[in-house]
């Protein structure tokens, strides 16, 4: 047998085609299994974001209602009068209503603060979530459109060896 020259097409193996065509079928099952539980974790974890959300904003919610609690018992303690046993007008205590008031101011700035923490990372997550998918896009591109057609190509080929090997027996 002559030694094959580059216009020749030589390949010792023609079962070579069939393995490439079976490597490339199975990565593209294996990543789109791997590509689905991405999207289920990002699904999940946006999700858990979002109920951590809620969660902060019913907080706030609620920091805001103590404080208006608060500030209606301080009001009511400063407006209503006071006397000593004479009848003469006292000044009033109000510390402990100052006191609740105070507390409760701080619990609202703090929720405020932790909710808008969280809507920082809402928004982090969200461009982490759009680059993710714009990324995803193109490699979905490669595995439904791409992959394929070069599996036909290689079948092709491969059809086109056995038909030589035909020739030749």
């Amino acid at each position: 047998m002559a030694k094959p020259t580059k216009k020749d097409a030589y390949i010792e193996n023609p079962d070579i085609f069939i393995k490439l065509m079976n490597v490339i079928d199975s990565f593209i099952k294996q990543n789109n299994d791997n590509v689905t539980k991405v999207d289920e974790w990002v699904f999940d974890v946006e999700n858990e974001l979002q109920k951590t959300k809620e969660l902060l904003e019913q907080r706030l919610s609620d920091a805001r209602i103590k404080l208006e609690n608060a500030d209606r018992s301080l009001q009511l303690c400063l407006d209503i009068p006071t006397f000593d046993s004479e009848g003469r007008p006292k000044q009033k205590d109000c510390s402990s209503e100052k006191s609740a008031r105070m507390r409760s101011k701080r619990q609202v700035d703090v929720a405020q603060k932790n909710l808008n923490s969280m809507n920082e990372l809402l928004r982090y997550a969200q461009r982490f979530a759009k680059k993710y998918n714009d990324k995803k896009q193109k490699f979905m591109h490669l595995l439904d459109n791409k992959l394929p057609s070069n599996i036909n190509e290689l079948h092709k080929h491969h059809q086109i060896m056995q038909e030589y090997q035909n020739l030749n027996t």
